[in-house]
């Protein structure tokens, strides 16, 4: 799974899970869905791969409610990547 198939199918994803991301630096990089708790850190290990804390599911979800209202239209896939990824790795 990738973050553009989170964006694709946002609306069916529980907003409580926390995306973590193999590579920070890909925005095409494969990615988890995880439950986050309290107790939990940056980085997670999936199957012996190190993924990195991007952000939660309902902020993508507010990020590209965001663009709706500044923008005046819904964002295409290839903008609401940009704008989740963007925030996720700048401000998450």
């Amino acid at each position: 799974m990738t973050l553009r198939d989170i964006i694709i199918n946002i609306s069916d994803i529980d907003g409580t899970l926390t995306i973590y991301m193999l590579d920070l630096f890909n925005p095409e990089s494969d990615v988890v869905l995880i439950e986050q708790d309290q107790a939990d850190n940056n980085l997670k290990i999936v199957n012996g791969q190190e993924y990195h804390y991007l952000l939660e599911v309902f902020l993508a979800k507010e990020i590209i409610e965001d663009f709706v209202v500044t923008q005046g239209r819904e964002p295409s896939t290839e903008e609401a990547l940009k704008w989740v990824y963007d925030y996720g790795i700048k401000d998450g």
